[in-house]
């Protein structure tokens, strides 16, 4: 009889139900897309704030003594536990030497170098994943074998008056090496004026082989606020056993920084503040902004759902006096809503959820350039969603639809 009385009421308010549908439909359409976006390029964007530069900078620990730490050790940092969101690294060891008269900065580094995996992958890391900004005039130096050549600060080539292909006689402590220029350099900042050389180099001409003066990192990380609260702002050294663990566990800078001194002796490792806490305010904000989008979204979809109901209800008073004079409760006649705002509800979310699927495609490709893979939790997330707009809208019409008095609406008054 139930569903007998619901099909009736569909086959004769079809704009209604269209209209109820139509506003849980847009509200399941806009959560699924605005979900699955979320968790499924978080990642990339996170990659894309990495193009700011390091956040993290290795450095002798100067309280034990060393003033130098093991090039090799940094490859260790392949074997954290948060290794993956390790994107790049590289040791830097630098001289002052000279160039004809004039005095320069000789700067090692790695170009590139591989690194291998526990799992057994090898990965390639250098200098160039920690500056994706860097621009190279002429040719960049992609192989170990390759290092007897250079890049050129572009200030500096200027002052020399070389180019690619040009080659420099460097002199320091009576040594001298003759190094070709593969490119010219420009990056925006001191490497300008800088010569940029193969760690070894720097190394055998300064005696320190297999030393660096320190390393920079490039670490995807999650702001502090992803903690729980009660370990937010506690020291390491006072947590409890679960407390350390799940703070161990959780890649935030912090948690990467004592990782990485686990790895690589006699090394301290100092957070570039500015950019680890401008990654995080941002991250923040872009989550706070999808959270209002999602509420609002919210909000506005049980509103349209209220509206077309009350509206149904109002329409229907004299079909509900009816069947309150011939005996329906209050109760079923609450149950008679709910249940046809439950179908629309239902039906509404599975074709939103599909939309939001088209949606969220289009968004990942157009904007962050890659595949968004569908994550059943949201199915059921934005199918429950869709359901609470569709009966939360519909309390107040219930409610009103339960109060009329039959024998005043069949008067017609």
């Amino acid at each position: 009889m139930l569903f007998r009385l619901l099909l009736r009421t569909v086959q004769k308010r079809k704009k209604r139900v269209a209209l109820t549908g139509l506003s849980v439909l847009m509200g399941a359409a806009l959560l699924a897309a605005l979900l699955t976006v979320t968790s499924g390029v978080s990642e990339r964007v996170s990659r894309e704030l990495r193009e700011y530069g390091a956040n993290l900078t290795i450095v002798p620990d100067r309280a034990g003594g060393a003033g130098y730490i093991e090039e090799r050790d940094l490859l260790k940092l392949k074997r954290i536990f948060w290794r993956h969101n390790v994107v790049g690294f590289a040791p830097f060891l630098s001289m002052q030497a000279k160039v004809g008269n004039e005095r320069v900065t000789l700067v090692g580094t790695w170009f590139s170098r591989q690194a291998r995996l526990p799992e057994g992958k090898v990965v390639t890391v250098g200098v160039y994943d920690l500056f994706p900004w860097w621009k190279v005039q002429g040719r960049k130096i992609t192989s170990d074998a390759d290092r007897l050549s250079v890049l050129v600060g572009k200030e500096l080539a200027s002052k020399l008056q070389v180019s690619p292909g040009s080659s420099l006689r460097v002199a320091y402590g009576g040594m001298t090496r003759t190094l070709g220029v593969a490119g010219i350099l420009s990056a925006g900042g001191p490497e300008d004026q800088r010569i940029i050389a193969d760690i070894g180099v720097v190394q055998e001409m300064t005696g320190l082989a297999g030393k660096a003066e320190g390393g920079k990192v490039s670490a995807m990380v999650v702001p502090k606020s992803k903690l729980p609260e009660s370990i937010r702002g506690k020291e390491p050294s006072r947590m409890t056993p679960k407390e350390y663990e799940t703070w161990y566990c959780t890649p935030t800078i912090e948690a990467i920084s004592t990782q990485i001194k686990e790895v690589v002796p006699g090394a301290g490792v100092k957070v570039v503040r500015q950019v680890a806490e401008a990654e995080g305010k941002l991250l923040d904000k872009i989550e706070l902004l999808i959270s209002m989008i999602i509420a609002v979204t919210l909000v506005s979809s049980t509103v349209g759902v209220m509206a077309s109901m009350s509206a149904a209800a109002i329409e229907r008073r004299r079909e509900i006096a009816l069947s309150k004079a011939i005996g329906a409760s209050d109760g079923q006649v609450a149950l008679q809503f709910f249940v046809e705002a439950g179908i629309i509800g239902f039906i509404a979310g599975l074709a939103g959820f599909a939309l939001g699927i088209i949606l969220a495609e289009f968004v990942g490709r157009s904007v962050f350039n890659v595949a968004v893979p569908t994550n059943p939790l949201i199915f059921i997330v934005t199918l429950a969603l869709s359901l609470g707009m569709a009966l939360s809208g519909s309390v107040l019409p219930v409610r009103n639809a339960a109060r009329v008095d039959p024998a005043i609406a069949l008067r017609g008054e």
